[in-house]
C-alpha cells in the first residue's frame, strides 16, 4: 500500500481531493498513476518512494520560521500575504510527485486516475480512507466545491 509520506495528512482544513469528472467516457482503465511519457516507474502496490527510509522514526515537533509577516491563513487568496508553507501543510492533493521522476504523478486522495486517449478529460477515483483532520470523510462533493470554488472565486493562477 501507502508508505507515510502517501497516508492522509490530517493537518489543516481544506482537502483538495475526490472524484473529478470532466466529461466523456471512459476508454482507458484506471491507473494508480499517471506519466508524462510511458508509465510511472513504481508498481500499484509499492509501499514507499525509493528514496523515503520506511523505518525513519515517527512523531516528534516541526518549527519553523516565517520571514515578515502574514495576513491570512487561505493560501489561495488574491490579496495578502499568506505564510510561505502554508500550501504544502495545509491540505492533500489528489496526486503527488515522486521527486525522482518528473514527469510522474501517483495517487494521494484518489486511488486511481483515468485520462481520455488524447487526456482531454480526466476521472479521479477516491481512497475510501480519504479523511479530512476532524475524521470526517473526503466526498465528492467536497472536491467539486474546491475545484468550482477556486475555479470562480480563487486566485487567477486557478481559474484556468
Amino acid at each position: 500500500m501507502m508508505a507515510d509520506y502517501f497516508a492522509r495528512r490530517t493537518v489543516g482544513a481544506l482537502a483538495l481531493g475526490a472524484i473529478l469528472a470532466c466529461g466523456g467516457i471512459a476508454s482507458a482503465e484506471p491507473a494508480h498513476g499517471i506519466a508524462m511519457y510511458g508509465t510511472p516507474a513504481l508498481p500499484p502496490d509499492f509501499d514507499h518512494l525509493p528514496y523515503a527510509n520506511p523505518d525513519a522514526p515517527k512523531g516528534g515537533r516541526l518549527v519553523t520560521g516565517e520571514t515578515g509577516s502574514f495576513d491570512s491563513l487561505n493560501p489561495h487568496i488574491l490579496k495578502g500575504s499568506v505564510p510561505w508553507q502554508l500550501r504544502f501543510l495545509a491540505y492533500e492533493s489528489l496526486m503527488g510527485r515522486s521527486w525522482d521522476e518528473p514527469f510522474s504523478l501517483y495517487g494521494l486522495l484518489a486511488e486511481t486516475i483515468e485520462t481520455g486517449p488524447n487526456r482531454e478529460w480526466v476521472e479521479f477515483t477516491l481512497r475510501d480512507e480519504a479523511r479530512f483532520s476532524d475524521g470526517s470523510p473526503v466526498t465528492v462533493e467536497d472536491v467539486m466545491w474546491s475545484y468550482e470554488t477556486l475555479g470562480t472565486e480563487g486566485h487567477p493562477r486557478y481559474r484556468g
